[in-house]
Order: C-alpha cells, then structure tokens, then sequence
C-alpha cells in the first residue's frame, strides 16, 4: 500500500526513525517512532509537536508495522492536546504506549485525561523523567517511565530505579550510549533499554574470528573489490556451500520475481548481471554476520542506510561517491557493532577507493557527511541532517521519498532472508 500511494504521488513524504527497546533478555520490546516531514527537516522553523505527533499516528505505524516482530510495541510521542483531544482512541492499544512528552504539565485535566486512557486499556509511559519533582504527578497515572540516564548523574541511577520499582512502575533507562552504561544498568535491575550502544561495537580484548566468521569477512573482501574479474565472481560465491543455498532461495523468492526457476549462481548472472549479484550476495553476507536480536536490527539498518544513499546519490548532481560506492557505506557501517572488532582491523586487506574508505574510518571527508546525516536522521536530529541535505542541493521531499522507499526495501529484504534461512 505504501509503495503504490508513493508511486501515485499521493502519499505526503515524512522521515520516519524508529528507535529500538530491548529487553534484559536482549529481545526486542518495541520501537518509539519519531517523524519530520520532508519539507520541515529542511526549514528552521519546524512544525509543532501536535503535527509531527499526530502525523506518526497516520503515516509512521503503516511503515514501522511492516516485517517487524507481531508482539512489538509501538511507543508515540503526545503532546498535551493531543492526550486532551483523545487522539490516541486510534491506535490499538495492545500494541501502542502513549508516551507523554517531557513539557507536558501535569494539571488536573492531563491526568484525568490519562487515567481515562489507562482505564481504556492503553499503555503510558512518562518520557525523559529523572527525579524531578514537579512531574511527580504522573507517576500515578502511567504504567512506565523512561529514565533519562544523560541527566542523572550515575550514582543516581540506582536511587531513582529503587524508588519507581517501589511505585510499581515498568522502568525503561534512555539515551544508552555505551555498553558500560548498559552493563551497569541492567545489574541495577532496570527493566529495558534504549539507546545507541547496540550499535556500537562491544570491544572485548583479544576477541579472535571464528573460523566460518573470518570465511565471511574473506569473501566479504573480494566480492568488495571492483578489480575483481567477472568470471571469477560465480566460483567465488559457490566456494561457500552455505552462501549459495541461501542465496538461491534469496533470488527465487517473490523479492525478484524472475518467471523462470535460478537454478545455479553462473545462471543468475546471467540473468541479474555482475553488480547485482554482487551486490546480493554481500547483502546476504552482511546479514548473516550476527544472528542475535541486536545483529538482526543492525542488518536492517544497515541495509536502509545502504539503499538510502544509493537513491540519494541519484538524486545529486555530483554526490561524494557513485550510488554503488554510497551503498557500500551504508553496507559496511556497522559492521564492527555486528562483529565487536575494531572497524580498522576488519576492513584491512579491503580493497575499497580511498573517499569510502575514510569515510568507513570516519575521517572527514564529504562521504563521511552523509554517512552522519544518516545517523542524524536514526537520532530523529532532522535539524542536523536537513542541513546536510540541504548544502547538498536536494530537497528535502525528495529525501524524504528516498528515505520512505529505503526503510520498507531494508523491511522487505530482511523479512526475505529470515523466511529463506
């Protein structure tokens, strides 16, 4: 539905970042989603809340419920009218939490207003809390509360657990940025997590490849080098028995549609041609460099951040790499939170040209920029990221469209390699 609207030139074009919630298990709880239409992330003057909240409702969940766990929880963002306008009677409750916004006060007619909501079924949370006393109030009226970890110091962290738990209270700690603060959290005894430390490599000393993992960053190495010779790429990819099974139900399935059965990897390059194939077959590899929870978000999004740049690369007149090279960024980008290696050590014996690679290195360069205005755009930071965009003469629809597309590509593929495992 969202393709063929966007293919009409109906579907009003929003960015839309979803921010994963784990569990202690490292399971996934939900997804807050956060929205910026495409003409606002490029102005400085944005919409109020009220409009980007009420348009998450409408357009966000349609995109963030597509190939994501049945069980997931969606967490959304109210303002004040919203929670007094009873904007959230349309969303499910048994998937969605209300989550009230830090400036929200807590006069009479808000909390009514949310115990009415609790009273209908509906989950709440109290966002960016940290001891403060003047929101004190509704912690009598909500379910959960998100504890801003970034405004506490951490001798805190403990005392102000120790006193939601003894309320009742779900607590989930926000803005983890380190696999030191998760660590230390989780043995408090928090409940969940959100933050960007699973997309960061988890350094452990002395930490060695297993052998079918350096077989991997192997063939991730040649199938990366453009001087590589097209005959060879076949023999390449069947040398991995594992690798070709998979890819072979990858190419047969409904994702590409071909009207007659591939029935070998000499035969879908013939079909497909050479970039193509290895272009799958490194989305194929990438994909299968962590099989945890924290690895499965992290090929979806290095996925859409791979097919994100190559569509924007399109859209520029002279982007910093061609749209393959964009889609290498995007592929490699988190490759050391998947492997828990340094991003250097991996990528050694790599034959990559010299912008991607010190972009990949993150040293500044203009693909480095736009592989932050990406991570700015994870971040819901559109003023960072629009601003990118904008020096970079595309507008910010188009961007937006590019973004849409990218995020249900990522869905899709990853949806595929799970069904074809």
């Amino acid at each position: 539905m969202i393709r063929n609207e966007m293919s009409h030139g109906n579907y009003e074009q929003v960015f839309v970042a979803r921010q994963p919630v784990f569990t202690r298990k490292g399971t996934i709880y939900g997804y807050e989603l956060l929205f910026r239409s495409g003409e606002a992330v490029l102005t400085a003057r944005f919409p109020d809340e009220d409009l980007a909240s009420s348009k998450v409702l409408v357009d966000g969940i349609a995109l963030a419920a597509e190939n994501v766990p049945e069980n997931a929880r969606f967490f959304f963002n109210f303002t004040q009218s919203m929670l007094l306008n009873e904007s959230a009677l349309t969303l499910p409750q048994e998937r969605c939490v209300i989550e009230i916004l830090e400036r929200v006060p807590p006069q009479p007619s808000v909390l009514e207003a949310c115990s009415q909501l609790r009273h209908r079924g509906y989950t709440l949370a109290l966002d960016d809390y940290y001891g403060d006393v003047e929101r004190a109030p509704f912690l009598d009226v909500v379910d959960m509360v998100k504890v801003d970890i970034r405004a506490l110091q951490p001798p805190l962290w403990g005392q102000v657990l120790e006193d939601l738990k003894g309320r009742g209270l779900v607590v989930v700690a926000e803005k983890v940025e380190t696999w030191a603060e998760y660590r230390e959290l989780k043995a408090l005894g928090y409940d969940f997590f959100q933050g960007f430390f699973f997309s960061r490599p988890e350094i452990v000393p002395g930490r060695k490849l297993s052998s079918g993992m350096a077989a991997k960053v192997k063939l991730l190495k040649i199938l990366g080098d453009p001087n590589a010779r097209p005959e060879d790429i076949p023999g390449i990819i069947e040398a991995d028995p594992g690798l070709s099974l998979r890819l072979l139900k990858f190419i047969n399935s409904a994702v590409f549609a071909f009207r007659s059965k591939i029935s070998s990897i000499p035969h879908a390059m013939a079909l497909m041609g050479l970039e193509p194939l290895r272009r799958w077959s490194m989305v194929v590899v990438v994909s299968d460099m962590d099989e945890s929870v924290k690895g499965q978000e992290l090929s979806y999004l290095s996925l859409q951040r791979a097919r994100f740049l190559e569509l924007l690369a399109g859209e520029c007149d002279a982007p910093p790499l061609s749209p393959g090279g964009m889609f290498l960024l995007g592929l490699f980008s988190q490759i050391d939170a998947m492997l828990g290696m340094p991003l250097k050590r991996i990528l050694e014996g790599m034959v990559l040209e010299d912008a991607l690679l010190q972009a990949l290195l993150g040293e500044e360069c203009p693909a480095c920029e736009w592989l932050h205005m990406v991570e700015s755009l994870e971040r819901g930071d559109w003023r960072t990221a629009g601003a990118v965009v904008a020096r970079w003469g595309i507008p910010g629809r188009t961007a937006a469209r590019c973004h849409l597309e990218a995020a249900t590509w990522a869905g899709e593929k990853i949806w595929t390699l799970r069904q074809h495992d």
